[in-house]
């Protein structure tokens, strides 16, 4: 209707714009988030730029500071042997001297210089560093004159070695935990650092590095979604009639970024074929064994007349007539709508219970309220349907409901529940492309159409609604 359509043009975009507000809000809390995460991981860069400017300054201050005794250190060693130099020069001139006046005065008396002896033999060190460390030393007489007039030098001796400080290791403490990742994807970095806590002395063995640093988070950010492989294929979906079996591929990893994934119903997901194409048997008439949940829904609007409800009943009453009920069998239950929906019957495994509650149903006029009563026959389902039992709902009309959005909102709510919502099209007054969108997927096998109320009484078109209905015979 006029009315019906207008409210639910006003449905439509009042939950449109709570979706953008919701998208908004996700969106703002979502940025929001990398805001915080972005400014956490700048603040730990700069105490790790600090800490390494603060550690680069003392490293450059030790460096400097081993420059300076460096230049010290060669100068003094300069000084050193420039001035052991001049001695072995004086030493030298001294000797040469001595043999001079000797040779003069006639070779009289005991002189060193007359005994030649090798070179030192210096023994080990008795320390490699530190103080108080003594060399041992010795040499032997070459040629010496004979007779009283003998003199030779010692030929033992002994002085200080390794006098220098010992040598100190550097000391490091350790590593520091590894930063958090500068980027969430497309190649980050990790860092970790330690810091000195000993510089190395005397020649001692140097620190190491104090940064080290790893990549993190390599993967691209934006990559397309990976899929699982193919499931096996289903049971079929239909005993006779031609039914469907399908196969599908679930998603391993989601995509990230501006990466792209194929839809759940896209032919890299979803595939389908045909089986059990051959056509159901008219006799003996066709029974349902299976463990099933059903309430109709019948309308009882001015549309459908008196004649039209007493048809669609009297179709009810021959589908539940072919079901085996039991309390592992099939359950029925029933309401009838025009303005409001009001429940028939409660599910019920009394056969005969459910005959006289379906023929007592009055025609009540009014308008299409199909949302009301898909709503109705879930509360149905909920209450007094069993666990683990598949369950359907099987709706009889002739026209469009009273408003299009909430018969949609009833019927999404029913199969995102679980529940199989089936139609029973009655002559061409509603949009097909509607009912398609409010049925189980796949619609052909969810959708029975008739020309008139009185085709309902074909024994063909019970049968093609088992079909849909019931996969067990």
């Amino acid at each position: 209707t006029f009315e019906g359509n207008v409210e639910d043009l006003g449905s439509e975009l009042k939950i449109r714009a709570a979706d953008e507000e919701e998208h908004c809000r996700n969106s703002q809390e979502a940025y929001n988030s990398q805001i915080q995460s972005l400014k956490r991981q700048a603040d730990t860069g700069n105490v790790e730029l600090v800490n390494a400017l603060a550690e680069k300054s003392i490293v450059e201050a030790a460096r400097q500071e081993r420059r300076v005794q460096l230049v010290r250190m060669s100068r003094d060693a300069k000084h050193g042997l420039e001035e052991c130099r001049r001695e072995l020069t004086a030493l030298s001139t001294t000797m040469c001297s001595a043999r001079r006046l000797r040779n003069d005065l006639g070779g009289t008396g005991a002189f060193l210089g007359d005994c030649e002896v090798t070179d030192w033999i210096l023994e080990p060190c008795s320390k490699t560093c530190g103080k108080g460390s003594t060399q041992n030393m010795t040499r032997r007489v070459v040629s010496a004159p004979s007779g009283a007039n003998r003199r030779c030098p010692a030929l033992t001796g002994s002085r200080s070695c390794n006098d220098r400080p010992c040598p100190v290791n550097g000391l490091m403490s350790r590593w520091g935990p590894w930063s958090q990742c500068s980027r969430a994807c497309g190649g980050g970095t990790r860092t970790r650092s330690r810091a000195v806590l000993r510089e190395p002395q005397h020649g001692g063995l140097p620190t190491g590095e104090t940064l080290q640093e790893r990549i993190c988070n390599a993967q691209p950010c934006d990559a397309d979604c990976t899929l699982f492989p193919w499931s096996n294929w289903s049971a079929c979906s239909k005993a006779c009639n031609s039914g469907h079996r399908v196969r599908r591929r679930a998603v391993r990893q989601v995509a990230l970024g501006e990466g792209k994934c194929p839809a759940a119903d896209a032919p890299e997901r979803y595939q389908a074929e045909a089986c059990h194409q051959q056509v159901c048997a008219g006799t003996p008439a066709m029974r349902c064994n299976s463990t099933l949940d059903l309430v109709f829904a019948l309308d009882s609007s001015g549309s459908a007349g008196s004649s039209g409800l007493q048809a669609a009943v009297a179709f009810a009453k021959a589908v539940s007539a072919r079901l085996d009920f039991g309390e592992r069998l099939g359950m029925v239950g029933a309401v009838h709508f025009a303005d409001t929906a009001t429940e028939a019957q409660a599910l019920t495994v009394d056969g005969i219970a459910l005959q006289t509650q379906l023929d007592s149903i009055p025609w009540t006029r009014g308008k299409t309220n199909s949302g009301e009563a898909l709503a109705l026959a879930g509360q149905i389902l909920e209450r007094d349907g069993r666990p683990g039992v598949r369950s359907a709902v099987v709706l009889i009309t002739d026209g469009m409901p009273l408003s299009s959005f909430i018969a949609s909102t009833a019927a999404k709510r029913l199969r995102a529940s679980g529940v199989r919502v089936l139609f029973v099209l009655v002559g061409s007054g509603l949009s097909k492309q509607a009912v398609r969108s409010w049925a189980s997927q796949p619609a052909a096998e969810n959708i029975l159409k008739v020309q008139s109320y009185a085709a309902l009484g074909n024994e063909t078109k019970v049968t093609e609604l088992f079909a849909d209905l019931c996969p067990d015979f």
